[in-house]
């Protein structure tokens, strides 16, 4: 897992087999951003990557739109802080 921090925009690059490991980093970037003042978290996600899917739904992310990117559809989600 790889995690940085740039221009106030959070980023992580999921291994497929480490959900919970996974699990508790989102819920640590969730307590900052939320410590930080922000209202919600917004990221997009692969349509084709069932883990980070799952991840994100079971998380309380909703599906707000979605884009047409060079690799494909991504879901674009939102969860409220």
């Amino acid at each position: 897992m790889y995690f940085k921090e740039k221009e106030n925009i959070l980023n992580i690059w999921q291994d497929t087999y480490m959900y919970a490991e996974n699990k508790e980093v989102l819920a640590h970037i969730e307590t900052q951003v939320h410590e930080m003042g922000y209202e919600s978290v917004r990221l997009d996600v692969f349509t084709e990557n069932p883990y980070a899917q799952k991840l994100y739904r079971k998380s309380g992310y909703q599906v707000r739109g979605y884009a047409d990117w060079r690799k494909g559809r991504f879901d674009l989600m939102e969860k409220k802080m």
